[in-house]
């Protein structure tokens, strides 16, 4: 069974009162679980062992925990709700599903921008440290997290400053460079800086802000010259990751292997930049048709 956490609790349970076995019900209570994870970002069961988990599941108790859902409308988590009941028989079947007011009768304000605690939650849960944690950690990463909007043009980070923080890009794109020389791009989803979480030491590469556009275009294709707004991002300092690791220890450990293996890739690209840099001194102190 590769994803549990979907599983009905009649199938968990084939003796429970009120399963029919492998049903209709069965597919709605799985959609249920779809739904809310669309919704929110995580699942309404979460545990790291699947015995506990199958408990959680067979209680069937959940809520819709803030600020994760203040963006959703009661009708969407009315649906939710009705979906994941734990009795078979009372849970809403397909055809009740499409009549409700959330599908049938909500119109474009169902769609309505998510609350940026929602995008900061979607953003950290990409990241490998976070891989099968606590929903209350990522919670508590949330809870820290700072909004910044630099202008295009504007730094984010200074080579040679000591890092402090790391950023999630929320919306927009950066460019990073190190010795003048434009080595990446990072967009809308990405991170960086995180080493700083971990490690005091001085920043290698400068970041500045590329921008954002205020019409819905492909990130990717936002340039100097296209860009429209500002590039906003999500800000976590350090000495608010050290109190959220006292009480999640396991992130240090993650982090620190992540981290290091960042380290090791940024310094094989500045050793490349400066290899290249005294090829072109080469080059250019070289007399004409040499």
């Amino acid at each position: 069974m590769k994803q549990p956490g979907y599983v009905a609790p009649e199938i968990i349970d084939p003796k429970m009162p009120f399963g029919d076995g492998y049903g209709p019900s069965v597919d709605i209570w799985s959609l249920g679980i779809v739904l809310y994870i669309m919704l929110c970002g995580f699942p309404p069961f979460l545990h790291e062992s699947t015995a506990v988990l199958f408990q959680l599941i067979r209680k069937g108790e959940f809520d819709f925990p803030t600020p994760y859902w203040d963006a959703v409308s009661s009708d969407a988590m009315d649906l939710v709700s009705k979906m994941l009941v734990v009795d078979a028989k009372s849970r809403l079947n397909a055809e009740q599903c499409l009549d409700h007011p959330w599908i049938s009768v909500s119109g474009p304000e169902a769609g309505r921008t998510l609350h940026s605690s929602h995008h900061a939650f979607m953003l950290i849960r990409k990241l490998q440290i976070f891989d099968n944690v606590d929903p209350a950690c990522m919670q508590a990463v949330c809870s820290c997290l700072k909004v910044k909007k630099f202008p295009k043009g504007a730094s984010v980070i200074r080579a040679g400053e000591i890092g402090d923080s790391m950023y999630f890009i929320n919306n927009g794109v950066v460019k990073v460079l190190v010795e003048g020389r434009e080595i990446d791009r990072l967009f809308t989803g990405d991170f960086f800086g995180e080493i700083a979480l971990t490690v005091s030491e001085n920043r290698i590469a400068d970041v500045l802000s590329v921008g954002s556009s205020l019409t819905k275009v492909d990130v990717r294709s936002v340039t100097e010259e296209t860009a429209t707004g500002d590039t906003e991002l999500f800000q976590l300092l350090r000495s608010d990751f050290e109190d959220i690791m006292l009480k999640f220890p396991v992130l240090k450990s993650r982090l620190a292997s992540i981290g290091l293996a960042r380290v090791k890739r940024q310094a094989k690209i500045v050793k490349m930049v400066s290899s290249e840099m005294q090829q072109d001194e080469i080059d250019n102190s070289m007399p004409a048709g040499t």
